[in-house]
Protein backbone atom coordinates (compact mmCIF):
# COMPACT_ATOMS: atom_id res chain seq x y z
CA UNK A 1 0.00 0.00 0.00
CA UNK A 2 2.79 2.50 0.60
CA UNK A 3 4.99 1.68 -2.71
CA UNK A 4 1.50 3.76 -4.38
CA UNK A 5 3.23 6.51 -2.64
CA UNK A 6 6.49 5.86 -3.44
CA UNK A 7 7.17 5.26 0.62
CA UNK A 8 9.62 2.22 1.26
CA UNK A 9 8.85 0.22 4.52
CA UNK A 10 12.42 0.00 5.03
CA UNK A 11 12.66 3.93 4.41
CA UNK A 12 10.16 4.07 7.46
CA UNK A 13 12.35 2.02 10.09
CA UNK A 14 15.89 3.83 8.87
CA UNK A 15 14.44 7.47 8.56
CA UNK A 16 11.93 7.69 9.93
CA UNK A 17 11.93 5.52 13.17
CA UNK A 18 8.68 4.26 12.63
CA UNK A 19 7.89 0.50 13.15
CA UNK A 20 4.73 -1.36 11.84
CA UNK A 21 3.65 -4.00 13.86
CA UNK A 22 0.99 -6.30 13.25
CA UNK A 23 -1.42 -7.19 16.44
CA UNK A 24 -4.19 -9.16 14.67
CA UNK A 25 -4.73 -10.10 11.12
CA UNK A 26 -7.98 -12.52 9.87
CA UNK A 27 -7.05 -14.70 6.97
CA UNK A 28 -9.69 -15.94 4.67
CA UNK A 29 -7.65 -18.08 2.05
CA UNK A 30 -10.03 -18.85 -0.86
CA UNK A 31 -7.41 -20.28 -4.04
CA UNK A 32 -4.15 -20.95 -4.43
CA UNK A 33 -1.22 -18.71 -6.14
CA UNK A 34 1.25 -20.04 -7.82
CA UNK A 35 5.01 -19.02 -7.70
CA UNK A 36 4.98 -17.22 -11.12
CA UNK A 37 1.38 -16.10 -11.11
CA UNK A 38 1.22 -11.86 -11.36
CA UNK A 39 -0.74 -10.75 -8.22
CA UNK A 40 -2.36 -7.41 -7.23
CA UNK A 41 -3.26 -6.62 -3.86
CA UNK A 42 -6.05 -4.19 -2.69
CA UNK A 43 -5.59 -1.94 0.32
CA UNK A 44 -8.54 -0.34 1.72
CA UNK A 45 -7.95 2.13 4.66
CA UNK A 46 -11.07 1.63 7.07
CA UNK A 47 -9.94 3.19 10.70
CA UNK A 48 -7.39 5.47 12.04
CA UNK A 49 -7.37 5.69 15.69
CA UNK A 50 -3.92 6.72 17.65
CA UNK A 51 -1.66 4.46 17.30
CA UNK A 52 -3.40 1.99 15.32
CA UNK A 53 -4.92 1.88 11.88
CA UNK A 54 -7.69 -0.97 10.46
CA UNK A 55 -6.46 -2.09 6.80
CA UNK A 56 -8.70 -4.70 4.69
CA UNK A 57 -6.27 -6.22 2.18
CA UNK A 58 -7.75 -8.44 -1.12
CA UNK A 59 -4.67 -10.60 -2.78
CA UNK A 60 -6.03 -11.14 -6.79
CA UNK A 61 -5.11 -13.16 -9.83
CA UNK A 62 -6.79 -12.18 -12.47
CA UNK A 63 -10.77 -11.38 -11.46
CA UNK A 64 -10.21 -13.89 -8.85
CA UNK A 65 -10.12 -12.91 -5.23
CA UNK A 66 -7.10 -15.37 -3.91
CA UNK A 67 -7.02 -14.29 -0.20
CA UNK A 68 -9.12 -11.85 2.13
CA UNK A 69 -7.18 -10.16 5.03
Amino acid sequence: MFQVFSVKSSDLIEVDGIFLAVRACNVDDFMQAKLDNSLLIESKLNKIRGASIEIDQIVKRADLDLVRM
